[in-house]
């Protein structure tokens, strides 16, 4: 959630350079196939799909960093794992898909140069989590996950630059040829909050991207949950859990002051220990309807919140309920520390 400075534009640019001198793209984000019928009978021709077409592109147009640990697919993503995803549809379900591991790889930019980040098993595939396709009519045929061990976050020097290429390959049935093919893409980003920052700032932004996540993942464990919230925060919730199973989630935190259309702290700390497999109770449920209310359904799967931080900062002496302070009953307990001397001399 850093800002773009204009040092990251400037690596950026060389980076673009580097990729054009070496003749590569550093977006070509999009894997392409499309097949022909090869028959020569005009009639049968006619009564068939001639043309069969797929796509396969990243979700979310970047690569992400686990903010929790999470199971999607039967895989798990430990948190600070570095990832990227990528979905493949087709204009019919004749076609099958085949993940090319060796070609497939995460990559980091250290040195004006790309080195290999430590990748954990290769392509998976992670089934059919994207249950809609982007094109109308078209069919997801296979979703896939590419992650590099924790390791490469946690002990990132500067800010984090990675690239992400996944190659496949479309198989289509007999009697038809390959009129193009685009096999791998590739898309740059930065991976946000590689190395996590440790600012006062930065620790409350990831305390809530956290807690934005587990609530995803809790309304994607049972999809009956977000109709406990109510309209018009049901449909929020729904889209949450939805993007969290298509590993397409992206969420912008700011950090502002005073502002009663942010998050506190109050309700950051209510929800604290939500967990996907247990149920809300309803006084839990208001706190997340409110928190609902206050993010915004960009599109797509972008999503953003904000955070008050004065809420966030003990203005006051904690007084107990005996109405002595916290301080005083220390202050209290000092002083009577020679008195009792005393009066055991």
């Amino acid at each position: 959630m850093r800002n773009f400075t204009l040092k990251n534009l400037l690596v950026v640019l060389t980076i673009f350079v580097i990729f054009v001198s070496n003749g590569s793209s550093v977006n070509t984000g999009v894997i392409e196939a499309t097949f022909k019928k090869n028959d020569q009978d005009k009639e049968l021709v006619a009564r068939q799909q001639t043309t069969l077409k797929c796509i396969g592109y990243f979700n979310g147009d970047k690569i992400n960093k686990a903010h929790i640990d999470f199971n999607i697919g039967g895989i798990m993503i430990p948190e600070n794992a570095i990832y990227a995803t990528l979905t493949a549809e087709c204009n019919s379900k004749v076609v099958t898909l085949k993940p090319d591991s060796a070609k497939s790889k995460l990559v980091k930019y250290i040195n004006k140069q790309f080195v290999p980040m430590k990748t954990l098993y290769g392509v998976q595939s992670l089934g059919n989590i994207a249950a809609s396709p982007k094109n109308f009519g078209w069919s997801v045929i296979g979703n896939y996950l590419l992650q590099a061990d924790p390791s490469e976050c946690l002990n990132a020097n500067e800010e984090l630059i990675g690239m992400a290429q996944m190659c496949v390959t479309f198989n289509a049935p007999a009697g038809y040829k390959t009129i193009s093919e685009i096999p791998c893409a590739k898309i740059t980003s930065i991976v946000e909050d590689c190395p996590q920052n440790n600012s006062p700032d930065a620790i409350l932004i990831e305390k809530l991207n956290k807690l934005l996540n587990r609530l995803a993942e809790y309304f994607a464990y049972s999809m009956s949950r977000f109709e406990k919230v109510k309209k018009p925060e049901d449909e929020k919730a729904k889209n949450l859990g939805d993007c969290f199973k298509k590993m397409a989630l992206n969420i912008k935190v700011t950090v502002k002051e005073n502002d009663i259309f942010c998050v506190t702290c109050d309700e950051m700390d209510t929800l604290s220990n939500i967990n996907k497999e247990s149920e809300l109770q309803e006084d839990r449920i208001e706190v997340v309807r409110n928190l609902l209310k206050k993010s915004k359904d960009v599109f797509e799967c972008k999503f953003e919140i904000c955070i008050d931080k004065n809420t966030c900062v003990e203005n006051k002496e904690s007084v107990s309920n005996d109405g002595i302070s916290r301080f005083s009953r220390s202050a209290i307990t000092i002083m009577g520390i020679p008195l009792c001397i005393m009066l055991n001399q």
